[in-house]
C-alpha cells in the first residue's frame, strides 16, 4: 500500500523529467514511477494525458544510449554496463472527453547477468464538468523490469491502477476534492498488494492568498503472503500564495495504522509534506520539499518510515537550451509492525543533471549525469551507481 500522498510528496517522475520539444504527453520521463522510487534506471515514458488537447493524434520515437556503474545483479554484487533503450508512444484523444495513451520501452544490456527487459503502459483518462464541478475517471496498466535499491536487484513489476476524482466550487470560500482509487501491484519475490483507498480534502479561502481545510485519508491494503493494512489519517492542509511567482503547500498529521494478521498490532507516525515552488523569471523555476511518509516495503511484514529532502531547478538557458538539476537525500527505516527498532536503515542521495537542446521543431538531443549514493545497515546493499545517458527523441 503506498501511503497517502501529500503535496510535498516528489516523486521520480517529476524529478528526472529533462525539458524537451513535445508536449506533457509525448515527453520521455527519465526516472521510475511511484511504484518504483528506488529504481536506477528510465522506465517506460509516462502516459498522462493533457486537459486540453491539441490535436488528435501525438507520439513520440526515441532512442537512448545509458554508460552505468553500480547496477544491481543481487546484493553485494554491482555491475558495469551499457544499456540500449528503445522508446515509443501515441496519445490519441477520443472527442473532448477522453484520451488513451500507450507506450513502450525495450532495453538491451551489454552484460549478459542483466535481462533485456521490455517495459510499457496504457491508459484512458475522461475529464467532465463544467468551471464549478469537475469529474475524471482514470485507468493505467504498466510492466517494467528495473534494477532497485531496495532490493538491490532487478525486478519485474506489474501495476493497474484506477481512480476517480472529483473537485468542486461552491458559493462560499469553501472547496471540495476527493478521489477513490484502487490499485494492485504484483512483483517477483515480494508480496502482492491490493490496495483500496480514499481521499477528502475541505478548503477554505481565507483571503487571495491563503487557504486552509481539513482532509481525511482512508486505505486498505490485502498483502499475499503478510498481513493486511488498514490506514487513516487526518491531516491539515495549507496553501499560501503571496504572489503569482510563489506558493507554499503543506499537510500533514497522524498517520494511524493496524496490520491484521494473526494479532493486529496497531501503531502510528507523524507524516507531513512541504513544498516551495518559485518562478523569480518565467524561463527560471525552482521547488524545495521536504516529506515524512510511511509505506509497504517489498519485503513481507515491513513497512518503511520514509524522510527526505530536496531541490529541483529548471531554466531556459535560450530559445533551443534547457537545463535541469535536482538532488535528493532520503532516510529509509524498514519497521516491523510490533517494534519500534529498525530492521534496516537506508541513507540515500541521488543527484540528477541534465541538458536538453531543441536542434529542430520536432527533434530533442538531451544528455543528462546521475549519481545515487546508498549506504545500508542491510548487508549487501551499500552502493554508488552513476549512469551517463544520451537520449535522442522525435515528435510526430
Amino acid at each position: 500500500m503506498n501511503t497517502p500522498s501529500v503535496p510535498g510528496r516528489l516523486l521520480w517522475p517529476a524529478c528526472a523529467l529533462l525539458l524537451a520539444a513535445a508536449p506533457a504527453t509525448a515527453q520521455p520521463v527519465s526516472g521510475p514511477p511511484a511504484a518504483s522510487a528506488g529504481a536506477l534506471a528510465a522506465p517506460v515514458p509516462t502516459t498522462e494525458a493533457p486537459v486540453a488537447p491539441p490535436e488528435t493524434v501525438r507520439g513520440f520515437v526515441a532512442v537512448e544510449f545509458v554508460d552505468a556503474r553500480g547496477y544491481p545483479v543481487r546484493p553485494g554484487d554491482f555491475r558495469a554496463t551499457t544499456v540500449q533503450n528503445y522508446i515509443g508512444a501515441v496519445t490519441l484523444h477520443l472527442g473532448p472527453a477522453w484520451t488513451a495513451a500507450a507506450a513502450a520501452q525495450r532495453s538491451y544490456y551489454s552484460d549478459p547477468t542483466f535481462h533485456d527487459a521490455t517495459s510499457g503502459s496504457v491508459a484512458l483518462v475522461g475529464v467532465l464538468g463544467s468551471a464549478r464541478a469537475r469529474w475524471q475517471l482514470a485507468h493505467e496498466s504498466s510492466v517494467t523490469e528495473l534494477p532497485l535499491s531496495e532490493t538491490a536487484s532487478q525486478v519485474r513489476e506489474r501495476t493497474h491502477r484506477s481512480t476517480l476524482d472529483g473537485d468542486f466550487e461552491t458559493d462560499s470560500p469553501w472547496r471540495i476534492s476527493f478521489q477513490a482509487a484502487q490499485q494492485v501491484r504484483f512483483a517477483e519475490f515480494a508480496p502482492t498488494v491490493r490496495e483500496w483507498s480514499a481521499q477528502t480534502h475541505f478548503g477554505y479561502r481565507l483571503s487571495p492568498h491563503w487557504e486552509i481545510g481539513p482532509a481525511l485519508l482512508t486505505s486498505f491494503a490485502e498483502i499475499t503472503p503478510g498481513a493486511d493494512l488498514g490506514a487513516w489519517s487526518p491531516q491539515l492542509a495549507l496553501k499560501w500564495t503571496p504572489r503569482s511567482t510563489v506558493q507554499f503547500a503543506l499537510q500533514g498529521g497522524p498517520d494511524y495504522r493496524a496490520f491484521h494478521g494473526a494479532a493486529t498490532t496497531r501503531f502510528h507516525r507523524t507524516v507531513y509534506g512541504a513544498q516551495l515552488d518559485w518562478r523569480p523569471r518565467s524561463t527560471v523555476e525552482w521547488r524545495l520539499h521536504v516529506n515524512r511518509e510511511l509505506g509497504v516495503s517489498y519485503f513481507t511484514d515491513l513497512f518503511t518510515l520514509r524522510r527526505g529532502e530536496g531541490f529541483e531547478w529548471r531554466q531556459q538557458l535560450n530559445a533551443t537550451l534547457r537545463a535541469y538539476l535536482c538532488h535528493e537525500r532520503h532516510r529509509t527505516d524498514y519497521l516491523r509492525p510490533d517494534s519500534d527498532l529498525s530492521e534496516r536503515i537506508d541513507h540515500s542521495r541521488t543527484s540528477i543533471a541534465g541538458l536538453a537542446w531543441l536542434p529542430r521543431r520536432h527533434t530533442t538531443v538531451e544528455l543528462f549525469y546521475r549519481r545515487t549514493a546508498n549506504e545500508s545497515t542491510a548487508p549487501g546493499h551499500s552502493f554508488v551507481s552513476e549512469q551517463w545517458s544520451l537520449r535522442l527523441t522525435c515528435t510526430l
